[in-house]
């Protein structure tokens, strides 16, 4: 029966509106093709493949270089790193090729430039923490090749202009201190000391940024892994001894915490910006380490 008078109809309607709109969104969309899955058999030609429907890449299904099609490409270090944010237990039941190698660096697009020897490789070998990256000699017998099919679009890396007055820079949806915790800009140079602290203290500096209202904004926080790992230049040359944008300062051994931790509690994902003598990358460290912190909110 229906409850809605003709007085009272404008009311009723504002209350079915809502409702059926959170119904459709939970049902896939209001007529909308249904949502696809995260991941898709598929293959190109003769070559079996795997599409991620959320990044339009295609992965053939298997390692090694036989049998591709024309066309094929080594994936890019921030490509690699995408898969590894979803976790074994989600990449398995397409990727268990590449999990279940107990070795699986996987080479990257990305060479280590001012080293012709050493290439980027993530790795897949670390089935509950995924996602280190480091520099390895292109002759490694554990290093494997794995190819891009296809892509629906090519990526562009972030620009990251100037620092402003108040010591931070805006890109890519972000806000980030261009100095690290410690120290202060004045003028066009970051100056003082780099506070180095354990995983744990991270959070103490947000708080003590957060309570002096630096940049006029309560809401500075330690970076997500994934945040954090998209400031790696990996194209900068590592004799220049950093792989941050240019406008960041560059402590004499720039590694950064991030808010991630392994599965087991028991370590903490930082970023190593170093370039010579080191080479830098992304890595678990024992959460009592000492590192450095450098603040982030999301941009306005």
């Amino acid at each position: 029966m229906n409850n809605c008078s003709k007085s009272t109809a404008t009311r009723c309607r504002a209350l079915l509106v809502p409702a059926l709109t959170v119904l459709l969104a939970a049902c896939g969309g209001s007529g909308s093709e249904p949502l696809l899955p995260r991941f898709e058999l598929t293959s190109v030609g003769d070559t079996a493949a795997v599409r991620d429907n959320a990044t339009g890449i295609v992965w053939a299904a298997s390692l090694g270089n036989t049998g591709l099609p024309a066309g094929a490409t080594e994936p890019k270090a921030a490509e690699l790193w995408r898969l590894t944010d979803l976790g074994a237990d989600t990449l398995r039941p397409y990727f268990g090729l590449v999990l279940d190698d107990a070795t699986a660096l996987i080479k990257t697009a990305e060479q280590v430039v001012g080293n012709s020897s050493v290439v980027w490789a993530v790795d897949f070998g670390q089935l509950n923490d995924l996602g280190s990256l480091g520099d390895v000699s292109s002759d490694d017998t554990d290093l494997k090749s794995w190819y891009v099919l296809s892509r629906r679009s090519a990526t562009s890396s972030v620009t990251y202009p100037a620092a402003s007055p108040n010591g931070t820079v805006t890109a890519a949806g972000l806000t980030w201190k261009v100095c690290s915790e410690g120290r202060s800009l004045i003028g066009a140079e970051c100056t003082g000391t780099a506070t180095l602290v354990a995983a744990n203290g991270a959070q103490a500096l947000a708080g003590t940024a957060n309570t002096d209202g630096f940049a006029g904004a309560p809401v500075w926080r330690v970076p997500t892994k994934q945040e954090l790992r998209s400031l790696l230049q990996l194209e900068n040359d590592v004799s220049q001894g950093t792989l941050l944008p240019a406008v960041f300062d560059a402590p004499t051994v720039p590694q950064y915490w991030s808010s991630g931790r392994s599965s087991d509690g028991n370590s903490g994902w930082l970023v190593d910006f170093s370039g010579q003598p080191d080479i830098g990358g992304v890595e678990l460290a024992p959460i009592g380490n000492f590192a450095h912190v450098r603040l982030v909110r999301n941009a306005p």
